[in-house]
């Protein structure tokens, strides 16, 4: 009989306890690197709601906006989400094909606990898929290298044309169009140089090219076999083209959020401008390990104040930009708790029976 499984809180309890007696100096000084940024993003954050609360006029017309731009805004960010899903999706279905609502519900919960330090979206996505979807942990790494690889080749294009062009015209457009292009191209011919079989071979042969025996050792190992799979996510046309194209317009949909949000407190925020402001607010999002909130608020503000991006005061733009950062928080808050009642995760992280 097998024995049985662990509820949530018992196996965060052990899994907090093989962090504590296993993590090495070294990785207790990254915890001590994360506070103090959680505390810079949280300081951020204070830096953008006090211009907000000083700009006393803005902000009351903030909560006297006309209905039709709050709702816009409000589907703007579940536009969003729901594209954020999407991709994730696609990414996913040359290794394993779940229903879209499933990846959906999945996303929206990811999203929301995003917003909080310690990168705890990408554990609650590894836990849904392995309890849930039953797919083994490195393959699910591999399938979360292969949607990071996605996502730089579409958000670094865009944020370095942006702050080349200072906003959207022919030439960032075109710009734009063949730094993606490029980027997803040279991934492409990368996977498909040493995706399979075949390429773990060239991968083996460069390796001992190089003299790097311990390389060699860790391409032969069973792990390296279940991450080695993103490249046959990259080398899948249909799938890479598909990601592509939906993040692309993701991002789009996240910058128009800048002008709507703006034409609510009666300003003006061109969608040329809104494009780098809403691919800067997207990536620090992304990358920051103290989550988004706070670093992606402050981080977009304080761009804004250096570059001049939006033609707006840094005071009225960063209500603009607490407008955008509170409604995609209520968005993915509601999102998430619905999602969760839908997952039932009680049904397949809690204890289980026990089965001869």
């Amino acid at each position: 009989m097998s024995a049985p499984r662990p509820g949530l809180f018992a196996s965060l309890r052990r899994i907090a306890g093989h962090l504590y007696t296993t993590t090495t100096a070294r990785g207790r000084g990254r915890l001590i690197v994360q506070a103090i940024g959680t505390l810079v993003a949280l300081a951020l954050l204070a830096w953008v709601v006090g211009m907000a609360v000083n700009n006393r006029d803005l902000l009351a017309r903030l909560l006297d906006a006309p209905p039709h731009w709050l709702l816009l805004l409000f589907g703007l960010s579940i536009i969003s989400l729901f594209l954020n899903g999407l991709s994730f999706w696609i990414t996913l279905r040359p290794v394993k094909v779940i229903p879209l609502l499933d990846m959906l519900a999945a996303n929206c919960v990811a999203s929301a606990v995003a917003l909080i330090p310690g990168k705890l979206s990408v554990i609650w996505r590894i836990l849904v898929h392995n309890r849930r979807d039953h797919i083994p942990v490195l393959t699910i790494g591999s399938y979360l290298i292969a949607n990071g690889v996605i996502v730089l080749a579409v958000a670094v294009p865009l944020g370095l044309v942006g702050l080349w062009r200072k906003g959207a015209d022919l030439s960032y457009a075109l710009a734009s169009l063949g730094g993606v292009s490029l980027c997803a191209g040279l991934a492409y011919l990368f996977a498909l140089l040493f995706a399979h079989e075949c390429g773990l071979a060239r991968l083996r042969t460069l390796a001992m090219y190089l003299r790097l025996g311990f390389l060699d050792r860790a391409l032969a190992s069973a792990p390296f076999a279940k991450l080695h799979r993103a490249l046959a996510i990259l080398a899948h046309p249909p799938t890479l083209a598909g990601a592509i194209a939906v993040r692309t317009f993701d991002l789009l949909v996240q910058s128009a959020r800048f002008t709507v949000a703006a034409a609510a407190l009666g300003l003006t925020v061109s969608y040329d401008k809104a494009v780098l402001a809403g691919t800067t607010y997207f990536l620090i999002g992304v990358a920051s390990p103290t989550g988004a909130l706070g670093s992606s608020e402050g981080g977009t503000t304080g761009l804004a104040a250096i570059t001049d991006i939006s033609g707006l005061s840094t005071h009225d733009f960063a209500v603009v930009t607490l407008a955008v950062g509170l409604s995609q928080m209520l968005v993915w808050l509601t999102a998430a708790t619905i999602s969760i009642l839908y997952l039932r995760p009680n049904r397949w992280v809690g204890p289980s029976e026990t089965r001869p």
